[in-house]
């Protein structure tokens, strides 16, 4: 801090972000100093506090950006109240009373251990009305649904390390566009995706997908990416997907089916508009006679370890396709190509026998 304060004196330039991060960790192991790592959480409180407010107290207050994962100790009562062009800040630790401490600027909020039980007066006022992007790990619902059913302008939300099961408690508002979750439970049904009409992305970490969530009329109706990445429950299970036909919203452009286990083939109705395909890591061990959508323009098949082959599909027919990768199916040996008159860049590497071409 001697070092900024210094600079800003010499040359009357102050900084737009300031990112804090403990110093001893960039220093090579075998340099005394890194015996030194952890040192600020080893210090009495008192003296983190300290530290804490002298750091505040010196920053500067012009900062747009700010993240501060240097200590799990709360900031003191309006610490970041004062700099008034700030845009995003990021925490380690926290409670409640930052969303009624920050200035209306603040645009975007991370916090890796929102505590949710505590930080919220009797009359408390938020303050950071403009915020949009919300990113949170915490470990029970408590009062966050004050919070974030206040934050009228939020458009997207990521909820980590959530282990409470609770029907729609969570309270995040159906205007969102964007939603993630990641979490060791089944989350979807309390978050009951069907209200979020205006959904445009959703990701899902460590989480069942249930059955016929859109089946019904209206569902995410403007959904346009979906993701499924690992779940335990599909490894385990090998029951991801429960029906013998599964269909996303017809307005897909992109689709990662990840990590996942089917019961009776690639049984995916895909969209009509898609743009992007990507099938990696599941059980399938064929995709023949997939017809992929005519508007294609990328297709990845990667490291799918049963997969054995991919024929009597559409391939050749797609004339916008721009981009096809096969790489690391361990035993694919026969698959479709698309017409090299078409120019799409292709990559065959680690599959089975002859695959090696590049083009």
């Amino acid at each position: 801090m001697k070092d900024l304060a210094v600079f800003i004196d010499e040359f009357g330039i102050y900084a737009r972000e300031i990112k804090l991060k403990n110093a001893l960790e960039l220093v090579p192991k075998d340099q005394i100093l890194s015996m030194l790592s952890g040192l600020i959480n080893r210090l009495p409180i008192s003296e983190v506090a300290k530290f804490i407010e002298l750091f505040f107290r010196s920053c500067p207050k012009t900062v747009e950006h700010l993240t501060f994962h240097l200590t799990d100790q709360d900031l003191p009562n309006n610490a970041v109240m004062e700099f008034e062009h700030l845009r995003s800040i990021g925490l380690s630790h926290c409670d409640l009373s930052l969303f009624c401490s920050t200035p209306e600027s603040l645009e975007k909020i991370t916090v890796l251990n929102l505590d949710t039980t505590r930080g919220l007066s009797t009359g408390w006022l938020l303050s950071c009305t403009n915020v949009r992007c919300l990113r949170v790990g915490m470990a029970h619902a408590g009062r966050f649904s004050s919070i974030v059913g206040s934050l009228r302008k939020l458009e997207s939300v990521r909820i980590s390390e959530f282990n409470v099961i609770v029907s729609d408690q969570v309270g995040i508002p159906e205007s969102i566009k964007e939603l993630e979750t990641n979490t060791h439970r089944e989350l979807l049904a309390p978050f009951s995706l069907e209200r979020f009409s205006q959904l445009k992305k959703l990701t899902l970490f460590n989480t069942t997908f249930p059955e016929g969530l859109f089946h019904g009329e209206g569902h995410l109706p403007v959904l346009a990416e979906l993701i499924f990445v690992e779940t335990t429950e599909s490894q385990k299970l090998h029951g991801h997907f429960h029906s013998l036909r599964w269909q996303p919203p017809q307005s897909v452009r992109e689709l990662a089916i990840l990590h996942t286990w089917f019961r009776n083939g690639f049984n995916v109705k895909l969209p009509p508009d898609l743009f992007y395909l990507h099938i990696a890591d599941t059980n399938l061990f064929d995709l023949d006679n997939v017809q992929f959508p005519t508007g294609l323009r990328e297709l990845t098949i990667w490291h799918n370890c049963g997969l054995t082959r991919m024929l009597n599909t559409n391939l050749k027919e797609l004339t916008q396709l721009v981009k096809y990768l096969v790489v690391g199916n361990d035993i694919l040996v026969e698959f479709d190509t698309p017409d090299d008159k078409l120019g799409c860049r292709s990559s065959y590497l680690g599959n089975g026998a002859h695959n090696s071409d590049d083009t």
